[in-house]
């Protein structure tokens, strides 16, 4: 009697391919430095700090706010991917302050990066450049936030405590719905604001930008991807006729 083992293998292999392919779902983290950021001050609302070398976040020791605005590219993530987490690291490099709580805030409006760039430690900011982020402008000198000092959503989708100089992660389930909208066109992404502490002071922290040498802001998602639906119809077609086959077969 002949073996029919390899015959069936050959006759059904192409569909084990596909449904093996379609089937799939692979995991990838992808790590990417800041495209954009910038700090915009209280005391000083026609200052930026574009091209400097630092963020600030909190109260200077007059009681002066300050805020930076941090933006990603997320353009390498695949768009029917599933964010499973999202973590954001700056490095910490000069601060007066203890321990205090750091928020990153969900952007609703654009803003800008220019070539405006503080001197010395950089904690007044300078004079704005055309398409700078102020307090007061999203972009320098035409265009006004709604509300001054950034337009953001008032829960935060991340905080961390910030102590001494130092490299400090924010995570969690709010940063993936962020990033996760973002992707799915829900809103767009316009970065996250970093409020520091503002109900006392001195609470300011200096983080390192991308215009730094050393220890940028990173930006790490890890995520997956299911397979598309175009795919999993073609197992399932594939599939039935085979079975239609068998069916007929067995008919003669």
């Amino acid at each position: 009697m002949q073996n029919m083992a390899p015959i069936f293998l050959l006759r059904i292999f192409p569909t084990l391919v596909v449904v093996s392919v379609c089937s799939s779902i692979f995991a990838d983290t992808i790590v990417v430095d800041s495209v954009a950021d910038n700090t915009i001050y209280l005391d000083n609302p026609g200052n930026s700090n574009g091209a400097g070398d630092f963020l600030f976040a909190g109260r200077n020791g007059e009681g002066s706010a300050r805020r930076g605005l941090l933006g990603f590219d997320i353009s390498g993530i695949p768009e029917n991917a599933l964010i499973e987490q999202v973590t954001v690291t700056l490095f910490m490099s000069q601060t007066g302050a203890g321990d205090t709580q750091v928020n990153f805030h969900r952007l609703l409006s654009d803003w800008g990066e220019s070539t405006s760039d503080a001197p010395g430690g950089e904690g007044g900011g300078a004079a704005a450049a055309v398409g700078d982020a102020t307090w007061d402008n999203n972009f320098f000198p035409s265009s006004f936030w709604n509300v001054p000092g950034g337009d953001f959503v008032g829960t935060p989708s991340a905080s961390t405590i910030v102590g001494g100089v130092g490299s400090y992660i924010w995570d969690s389930p709010s940063l993936v719905s962020d990033v996760q909208g973002w992707l799915n066109g829900d809103f767009s992404n316009f970065g996250w604001e970093i409020v520091g502490d503002e109900s006392a002071f001195p609470t300011t922290k200096r983080f390192n930008s991308r215009s730094n040498s050393a220890n940028n802001p990173i930006l790490t998602v890890t995520f997956s991807v299911v397979p598309e639906p175009g795919c999993s119809g073609l197992a399932l077609l594939l599939m039935l006729q085979y079975a239609l086959q068998r069916k007929q077969r067995r008919q003669k």
